[in-house]
């Protein structure tokens, strides 16, 4: 039997350096304010990676206006083809409304790029065992398990930090701490999620920048959290919709999720103190 004590000790999400951290942001704030002037393909730039197994590899950052998705990674060596300095990832941004969601969105295919399962271990019955159109071999499949729930994770890092960032008193400090507790506990005992937390989850992909009136009403529980019970709860929350669907179909594979959610949990605390 697996205990959840050794999947906590497995369970890690996937972080960037500092400095990789540093680029993505420089790479995300060239998109998107030039996001209404792309009018055809454009490289923008080549990043180097680290795949989780240690092996050096390169992904091309492009634009491309044509592309159905909000990005997408490819190989520009051909379909088989698995060399990690071949990786490309290409971004329309006119499918993303905010700059969160542009990071988050480059993030996630950035992710998918540092998976050995794309590259340096590769197999057929990896790939027979994928498929975007069936449910539970796209959802509830490692390789989008690994890139959603890194990606939530990341986002729900992001959007601590930028809230603790926004406050300097000790009351709102604690309310933020008592919305971290209150996530980890809807995760993994059910627990309803509170306004506030239901307002962070919302802000991880961001959306109001160009509604006046809804970034002014964001702003003011992000200044001040301890309003957001006075606030209406928010509805059609994607990423909930979407973790919960890799929750459904990940099988045995969600306690790593939890495990990850646990130690994500300890280093947002320590944003918090």
């Amino acid at each position: 039997m697996i205990k959840f004590t050794d999947i906590l000790n497995e369970s890690t999400r996937v972080k960037l350096e500092p400095e990789l951290k540093k680029v993505l942001n420089n790479v995300v704030d060239i998109i998107f304010k030039k996001k209404k002037q792309f009018r055809k393909y454009t490289p923008i730039t080549t990043i180097p990676i680290t795949i989780e197994d240690g092996t050096p590899g390169a992904v091309e950052i492009v634009v491309d206006p044509s592309l159905e998705h909000y990005g997408l990674l490819d190989s520009k060596c051909g379909e088989d083809c698995t060399d990690p300095m071949e990786l490309i990832m290409k971004i329309n941004p006119k499918k993303v409304t905010s700059r969160k969601g542009l990071y988050q969105t480059i993030y996630h295919e950035l992710t998918h790029g540092t998976d050995p399962m794309l590259t340096t271990k590769s197999t057929e019955s990896f790939w027979n065992s994928y498929d975007p159109e069936v449910d539970e071999k796209y959802w509830g499949h490692p390789l989008e398990f690994r890139a959603i729930t890194n990606e939530f994770l990341e986002g729900l890092v992001n959007e601590f930090t930028l809230r603790r960032n926004r406050i300097t008193k000790e009351k709102s400090i604690m309310t933020l701490q008592k919305s971290l507790k209150n996530i980890l506990n809807h995760f993994s005992n059910g627990e309803p999620l509170s306004n506030l937390s239901l307002d962070i989850i919302n802000g991880m992909y961001g959306g109001g920048e160009h509604n006046i009136l809804r970034k002014t009403l964001d702003d003011i529980v992000i200044d001040n959290p301890d309003v957001a019970n006075l606030m209406s709860k928010k509805n059609n929350l994607d990423y909930l919709k979407i973790i919960n669907l890799v929750k459904q179909h990940s099988g045995e594979n969600w306690k790593r999720f939890l495990g990850m959610l646990v130690k994500t949990s300890d280093e947002i605390k320590e944003i918090l103190k």
